[in-house]
């Protein structure tokens, strides 16, 4: 055998490794003198085979949760508020889903204290429950205004008196089924200097309140949601 073609046998054989080594996913030497592992085309199929269908699970599971999660407060909206800056801060909302259709009250010349009452209109028309109280302790008249059955409050009328302490409260409701605004006006309290009307966004029903209190309530604001 000529040298020339010992040479070319010899060429033809180590390409021939070469290439083998780059389809079996072998180290071959880098221009860098270092060894650096080579991905196959097929490998990157076969990893993509597998890793989509676990991707696509993940993001079903992650949707599925989302859906099952409960309105969180940052959705909430909050309104307000109105009256003074005596007390201490406070804020009580209905169950996730729930709205406001009405307040338990105790109330003398101002509102001493006042807790929300709420239900959940998309289910039941009549039920009911109540809330955390905030205020103080004194004894005074006890007031139970509510909406009418299938209505939730979308607007709260706050008054205030020279102190400042919020001494009247009255509210709108909305009734889901026929679409009627009803007013429940305030039938307690001192005469008023002040008063504001805290409106739910359209499209957006009271879940609760805010405020300041102490031995009486300071200030009212309101927090709404979507329908």
């Amino acid at each position: 055998m000529s040298l020339k073609r010992f040479g070319l046998l010899r060429g033809k054989r180590a390409l021939r490794k070469i290439l083998t080594r780059q389809r079996l996913g072998r180290t071959a030497p880098e221009p860098n003198g270092r060894a650096v592992l080579k991905t196959t085309i097929l490998e990157k199929k076969h990893f993509a085979r597998i890793a989509a269908p676990i991707a696509r699970g993940f993001m079903v599971a992650a949707s599925a949760l989302a859906l099952s999660l409960p309105a969180m407060e940052s959705e909430a909206t909050d309104v307000g508020a109105a009256g003074g800056g005596g007390g201490g801060e406070f804020r009580i909302s209905c169950e996730p889903g729930d709205q406001l259709v009405g307040f338990d009250v105790i109330a003398k010349h101002v509102l001493i204290a006042i807790a929300p009452v709420c239900g959940n209109r998309k289910k039941s028309p009549t039920d009911t429950y109540g809330r955390p109280w905030a205020g103080g302790e004194a004894t005074g008249g006890s007031y139970k205004p509510r909406c009418e059955l299938d209505a939730v409050i979308t607007i709260l009328h706050v008054f205030w008196d020279k102190t400042p302490l919020v001494n009247r409260l009255g509210f709108t409701c909305w009734h889901t089924r026929n679409m009627r605004m009803t007013n429940s006006p305030a039938s307690y309290g001192g005469e008023a200097v002040g008063n504001k009307r805290l409106i739910c966004p359209q499209g957006e029903i009271a879940t609760g309140i805010y405020g300041r209190a102490g031995g009486a309530i300071d200030q009212l604001g309101l927090i709404c949601a979507p329908w």
